[in-house]
């Protein structure tokens, strides 16, 4: 049977002490207590460890040779949690993480540096998919996405905001117009971004939820190819807000719609709900706030009266 290493700390201290009564003093315990475990550890041994007089205590020559041993033990023991407490502080390892295409091509770059900088002990994995990969055991430890959480086993924290804008390029809205009412995009070419034969473009009309189908006359998985086919004055298209921002600014594109547009939607690090959130994670969660909060650059690219500009 292995001693217990608390009682060989106990043994340790009344070896040193030279005394039960000393030795409980300094664990914090009782007298009784301190005899019991000693009793206890020698029972285990199947030896005499020490010699109990009135007066003093002292080693057995197995006791001698014990202590030494115990002390080596205690102080590996010592190493070994601070080891784990450096560990569980300093940010090391694969950090594997998953996001969109578009996304990560376009804003994950300076944050991947930025990160790399601060933390050279950890080596970054990053998938770019369109689809939720798995988090979590030997899936990836954090993903970026995109609207409400679904998995109640995960945890979200969001770091910016995005919205659906309709947009088409001056050249297009001089040629078509512009439509007034979210019903009205049944008359204009519009670029779909889904596989689907249609797909539904969501609005808000005062407190109403506002969905309009489309057909697509030209239908793409890219969000940056329909990003630049509606730049080139093909037609109408709705995208996320921080994959036209620049596209407005510049006044490549012109914004549809405004008093249609649907609410914000969340862009959040999703990560696995475990109660012991590791270094590498929670320093990347941190600095994707740092990075996008309070103000997204997307946010930052579009001017108050950009969203007014009309053809």
């Amino acid at each position: 049977m292995t001693p217990n290493l608390d009682d060989m700390r106990v043994f340790a201290a009344v070896a040193q002490a030279q005394s039960f009564s000393q030795a409980a003093a300094k664990l914090g315990m009782s007298r009784a207590t301190v005899s019991r475990r000693i009793a206890a550890l020698e029972d285990v041994l199947g030896v005499q460890l020490l010699y109990r007089t009135t007066r003093e205590v002292k080693l057995t020559e197995t006791g001698a040779i014990f202590r030494e041993q115990c002390e080596q033990i205690i102080e590996l023991a010592i190493q070994a949690t601070q080891v784990i407490a450096r560990a569980r502080d300093t940010p090391s390892g694969v950090l594997r993480v998953t996001a969109p295409p578009t996304f990560a091509d376009m804003y994950l770059g300076p944050v991947f540096t930025d990160y790399l900088q601060r933390y050279p002990g950890v080596k970054i994995d990053l998938v770019v998919s369109q689809t939720h990969e798995p988090l979590g055991g030997l899936g990836f430890d954090v993903a970026i996405r995109a609207g409400a959480l679904a998995d109640s086993t995960l945890i979200a924290r969001r770091f910016a905001a995005t919205q659906s804008i309709c947009t088409a390029s001056p050249a297009y809205l001089s040629q078509y117009g512009r439509p007034a009412r979210p019903e009205e995009l049944g008359n204009h070419r519009c670029i779909a971004t889904r596989r689907q034969p249609f797909e539904d473009w969501h609005f808000r009309d005062g407190e109403r939820d506002l969905k309009v189908r489309i057909q697509g006359d030209f239908r793409v998985n890219s969000f940056l190819l329909a990003s630049k086919m509606a730049s080139a004055g093909f037609g109408v298209v709705q995208l996320p807000s921080f994959m036209v921002a620049e596209a407005i600014s510049a006044g490549r594109l012109v914004t549809l719609l405004e008093n249609f547009a649907p609410p914000d939607s969340p862009l959040s690090v999703v990560y696995p709900g475990d109660r012991h959130l590791v270094p590498k994670v929670r320093v990347f969660v941190d600095l994707m706030v740092e990075h996008f909060a309070p103000k997204a650059p997307w946010e930052k690219s579009i001017a108050p009266d950009d969203t007014a500009r009309v053809p």
